[in-house]
């Protein structure tokens, strides 16, 4: 899994056009003690593996949804799209609330590298995801669509 988020932090900086998340940790930095709060599990970790830990499975969660809503499940080019099971086990791993991290950490790092055209907030992007993968276990209908601005504590809130 490491492999993958690395490489999804490359794509996420190359949408940005950037080659260094030095810029994302300084200013996650700023961020921590808010984050160390919010998240769902106790992080007995020190900082710079704690901003780490945000940045790389954030930005995975971030380009994992926004593939999945922008190309659909037929990503030749992308390894976690050419098998099944590893696109329902990212799902799954979503959905479980020791891996929660804060969604105030995962909505920055969405609203820093979506197209300003484009006005869809990044729960319903999620929720189209989880919905895709789990159409029984989570259909659209079961969601209630908050407004954004009430605060989410992370993603299964």
């Amino acid at each position: 899994m490491e492999e993958h988020k690395l490489r999804y932090l490359q794509s996420f900086l190359e949408r940005k056009e950037e080659k260094s998340v030095e810029t994302y940790i300084l200013s996650s930095e700023k961020l921590e003690h808010t984050a160390r709060k919010r998240h769902a599990g106790h992080v007995n970790v020190e900082t710079d593996e704690f901003l780490e830990l945000m940045l790389l499975d954030g930005c995975l969660i971030v380009e994992f949804v926004r593939k999945t809503s922008e190309l659909g499940p037929d990503d030749e080019d992308d390894p976690i799209f050419s098998v099944d099971w590893v696109r329902v086990q990212i799902c799954r791993n979503l959905m479980l609330l020791e891996n929660q991290l804060p969604y105030f950490i995962v909505t920055e790092l969405y609203n820093t590298t979506k197209d300003p055209m484009h006005k869809e907030p990044f729960m319903n992007r999620l929720v189209l995801t989880l919905s895709s993968m789990f159409p029984k276990l989570c259909p659209v209908s079961a969601f209630s669509f908050a407004n954004e601005s009430h605060e989410i504590k992370h993603l299964l809130h």
